[in-house]
């Protein structure tokens, strides 16, 4: 697998003057080393050749768990530690002595970096857009991140019942979650009710919950996969104007997903949730993009908003969120994880909303 993925960025370096891809951004590093986790990469540099091979550069603190999970064919250790020899006291330092070994004075890179001078850098964007389309491995991770996030969201009409707080919702929710199998959550689960609702994001408070909206964001890695969902519940005696944003976010998702195809401009999908809010006089508190892909990150390729540049393909994932934030009152946001496969979309949360 990640031998594949060297070899589509040696291809990117035969059509440069390039002898070597420099690869800083830990999530990059993961997708091409160790995407199995979900934690940040141990190598603080990766750099893969042209012609001779792959070197993970680590510190001494990350030396054995480098080797033990990292898929690279050399090891470059840094650090100033007694007794103990490196390739250099610092991480540039031993990235300078891996270039002069491959006589790179000419590197691409996902991130400049500095402290080489000497060194011709050009940024290349050649990683983040082979991570924008999973393969079949990376899609069942995520559909097993989606299914476990699908559980929980079943779960909480049950944990609302009783009047309880956003903390204990959010408590509750998590140790579900994680006793679902997940290496862990994704990002601090959302809980938010009431006013709180009205706001896109926010930290959760021993507020109890009645006669309103909650707002629950949530999502968990597996094999260093996420998910990210939201659901939105109406409590008790929910005032009728939250019911009525309800349903309009409702009708934009599906609009939104109606719209998801091959070759189709992402805005589109973002402009279509737009119009459907629009026609019930609520576009106005609708406050940020439609959605954002999602994979090794929570956030990553495409961007799905009213101005964005990027195209649709088979194999991207990316979420639907459109929301409804009034002041003072409440809010509702659904989420869905969606595939983009041949013909349209495959919606990988499936629980109910």
């Amino acid at each position: 697998m990640y031998r594949k993925r060297w070899r589509a960025l040696r291809r990117e370096l035969e059509g440069s003057r390039a002898k070597a891809f420099v690869v800083q951004n830990p999530h990059n590093i993961r997708y091409l080393c160790c995407s199995h986790l979900y934690t940040a990469a141990p190598p603080t540099y990766l750099v893969i050749s042209k012609d001779s091979g792959t070197t993970a550069i680590t510190s001494w603190l990350e030396s054995n768990r480098t080797r033990s999970e990292c898929e690279v064919d050399r090891l470059s250790i840094w650090g100033n530690l007694p007794g103990k020899r490196a390739d250099g006291k610092r991480a540039v330092l031993a990235l300078k002595k891996a270039l002069r070994e491959l006589r790179a004075g000419s590197v691409l890179v996902d991130k400049k970096v500095d402290g080489l001078p000497g060194v011709r850098q050009k940024a290349s964007g050649a990683v983040e857009k082979l991570r924008a389309v999973k393969d079949d491995s990376e899609l069942a991770l995520i559909r097993r991140a989606a299914a476990i996030a699908d559980a929980g969201a079943r779960e909480l009409p049950e944990m609302l019942r009783h009047r309880p707080t956003e903390l204990g919702v959010a408590s509750e929710l998590d140790y579900f979650l994680r006793s679902k199998g997940c290496q862990g959550v994704a990002f601090q689960t959302i809980v938010a009710a009431g006013p709180h609702s009205a706001f896109p994001h926010h930290d959760n408070q021993d507020f109890k919950i009645r006669d309103t909206s909650v707002i629950c964001d949530f999502g968990v890695y597996v094999g260093g996969y996420c998910s990210d969902i939201t659901r939105t519940f109406l409590v008790g005696k929910a005032d009728r104007r939250l019911s009525e944003a309800y349903e309009a976010v409702a009708a934009a998702v599906r609009a939104g997903t109606a719209l998801v195809r091959p070759g189709r401009p992402i805005r589109e999908v973002d402009l279509a949730c737009r119009a459907a809010l629009r026609e019930r006089r609520l576009e106005q508190y609708f406050v940020h993009s439609t959605g954002h892909g999602i994979g090794l990150e929570v956030h990553e390729s495409p961007a799905a908003g009213p101005r964005s540049k990027d195209i649709l393909r088979k194999g991207m994932v990316f979420t639907i969120e459109p929301g409804v934030y009034i002041p003072l009152l409440g809010g509702v946001r659904i989420e869905n994880d969606v595939l983009v496969t041949a013909t349209g979309a495959e919606v990988l949360t499936r629980s109910r909303f």
